[in-house]
């Protein structure tokens, strides 16, 4: 890539001046040197500047991946946060004697992320990004020392519930610094790592806080944020120092507007419909066929309100129009509401891999929590091969969209096939369970980032929206997630009764409810029972993975709404010009959010 030499000063001491070089020249000089970047016009003031090894604002080589390594630790340890505490729950309940709050450790964290991205987003479209990622660790940090320090479970799930915000702002400033310092066609790979960084995280942290609530305590849980994050703030803040905020978008009349007054025109009434709806349904999903029935008063209500909540912000942003937290206009284009669908949908595959196989191998395989993480890492081994393979190839041709629509019908064939192999036999085959979760794995691997990735050419000329679709795909594959494995605990309380009932009747009761209530029963069982017992496990666990079938092919019907963008066929210039032309002419766009000095 050709190398740039612009620096912004403060504007005393010695500081270097602004280079005021017309962007045309920039550009020229560009075509002259082998690069690729159409003619365009100059926006009123540069809001990506360029660093020595840099593009357009693109960083490359040795920065580029220093800057990406220290974004790729934050994600991991906002994963990390997720999955760390799934087995510490157990010493801190007993710590604080609150047993009976102990789902809250992990169910508010899930909350406050959810409903603080589409927030996220929108701040991210009205400040400078790189103190919006800053702010957003800096509560991510203290929600950890909350937690570290916690005296009370109070006071602990306050934490969390901080973090889980932090988190959201976390994600969401990633893919948006990611969008800035790139070009388009190399994001694929980019997004591939923060998906591998992710499984990464899922299968590392319960683990982790197993060793570290055994060897040192359950508080080092939340403190080893603080180092961790400690580098990734020092990282960022050298290699991406903030110059002055850009003085607002020129086609919207706000260039005159104060960093504050753009933060108090944020949607903040319909953050607050959001938050309040997504807690609802969230709660409703999480405690409906687990701790209450579906058909219990309170799920009911919670349904309700959260549908009447979400009614209320639909017709609150409809009212802001532009200055909603999330402009209905997105759905105006078909390959957003095809891509909001497949971000739903595929994260189903993923979530109940990762939730229903380890039940698989902890059931019908007697295996103990430990063993049965070892046995699902084919799964996710193969969740992150499909992905970086599928995230190579999308960077070498430029088309995402094949991924979009063929890796749903590779995971919904992984997914029939391990229904056939569970409901088959009465004692499933280990190597077809393994060769069919692997199918699974590279399906799903090979489309989860897919989404995300079209809806960033679809707008590549709005760069400000960028923020906002891209937190809407976060929250829509969060919320995929979380109803896939709500509907999945459904489906297999439901059918394993009816098998204890089929192949178990003589036994009592009692027995079958600790069993339905939670795998440890299956000690509890006589042995003569114990074959059938197991069966109706494997039974019921087949029909949770049919759901992908349909799942897939609703996803990959979804992909033909989407247009099939190809990724280099132009590369724009952040802040100054769209990437179409016609007739010679370019319609400005646009500045971006984050200034780099």
């Amino acid at each position: 890539m050709p190398s740039s030499k612009t620096s912004i000063g403060s504007g005393h001491g010695n500081a270097p001046a602004l280079n005021t070089e017309p962007l045309e020249s920039i550009e020229s000089k560009e075509l002259q040197e082998g690069g690729d970047v159409e003619s365009g016009t100059q926006s009123p003031t540069p809001t990506l500047t360029l660093v020595a090894d840099e593009t357009a604002g693109h960083l490359s080589g040795f920065k580029l991946a220093s800057v990406l390594s220290a974004l790729l630790l934050s994600i991991f340890l906002v994963v990390l946060d997720r999955t760390i505490v799934a087995t510490a729950i157990p010493v801190i309940t007993s710590d604080f004697h609150s047993l009976g709050a102990s789902s809250w450790i992990a169910t508010v964290y899930f909350l406050t992320q959810a409903g603080c991205l589409l927030t996220f987003g929108q701040i991210l479209s009205v400040a400078p990004t790189l103190w919006v990622y800053l702010t957003a660790i800096g509560i991510f940090e203290l929600g950890s020392v909350f937690c570290g320090a916690a005296r009370s479970m109070t006071v602990l799930i306050i934490g969390r519930a901080i973090a889980g915000m932090g988190s959201a702002g976390v994600m969401v400033a990633c893919i948006a610094i990611v969008s800035q310092i790139t070009r388009l066609d190399q994001r694929p790979m980019v997004f591939g790592f923060f998906a591998g960084t992710l499984a990464l995280g899922s299968i590392v942290g319960p683990l982790l806080g197993g060793a570290l609530t055994e060897r040192a305590s359950w508080r080092w849980c939340f403190l080893l944020n603080l180092p961790l994050g400690a580098i990734t703030i020092g990282a960022v803040l050298l290699l991406l120092r903030p110059s002055n905020m850009q003085k607002g978008n020129p086609s919207n009349g706000s260039e005159s507007m104060s960093l504050v007054a753009k933060i108090l025109k944020i949607d903040w009434v319909g953050s607050v419909f959001y938050f309040s709806s997504a807690t609802c349904i969230l709660i409703a999903l999480q405690s409906g066929g687990v701790d209450k029935p579906w058909n219990d008063k309170s799920i009911i209500i919670l349904f309700a309100v959260g549908g009447a909540l979400g009614i209320a912000f639909l017709l609150w942003e409809h009212r802001l129009g532009e200055k909603a937290v999330l402009p209905l206009r997105l759905f105006s284009r078909m390959t957003t509401v095809g891509a909001s669908i497949d971000a739903f949908m595929i994260m189903l595959f993923v979530m109940v891999g990762t939730y229903y196989l380890p039940l698989f191998y902890q059931s019908a395989r007697q295996r103990s929590a430990v063993q049965a993480g070892i046995d699902v890492l084919p799964f996710m081994l193969a969740t992150v091969a499909g992905n970086v393979a599928s995230s190579w190839i999308t960077t070498r041709t430029g088309k995402p969209w094949p991924w979009l629509f063929g890796g749903p019908l590779v995971a919904a064939l992984g997914s029939g096939l391990l229904f056939w192999a569970l409901t088959n036999a009465a004692t499933p085959s280990l190597g077809r369970v393994i060769a069919f979760q692997i199918l699974l794995g590279v399906g799903a691997g090979s489309c989860v980032q897919q989404s995300l990735m079209i809806v960033q050419a679809e707008y590549r000329n709005e760069p400000k929206i960028i923020p906002q679709v891209s937190a809407l795909m976060n929250a829509l594959q969060l919320f995929g997630g979380m109803v896939g494995v709500a509907i999945s605990g459904t489906i297999f309380s439901n059918k394993l009764r009816s098998g204890l009932t089929q192949y178990a009747p003589g036994l009592p009761d009692d027995i079958k409810n600790e069993i339905v209530a939670s795998v440890t029963g299956i000690g509890q069982v006589p042995s003569e029972f114990l074959h059938p017992v197991l069966h109706s496990y494997s039974n019921a666990l087949g029909y949770v993975f049919i759901m992908g079938v349909p799942v897939g092919v609703i996803a990959s019907l979804a992909a033909l709404l989407v247009e099939k963008h190809d990724l280099k066929r132009s590369r724009p210039i952040p802040g100054s010009t769209t990437a179409t032309s016609t007739g010679g002419h370019t319609t400005p766009s646009a500045p971006t959010p984050l200034e780099m000095a």
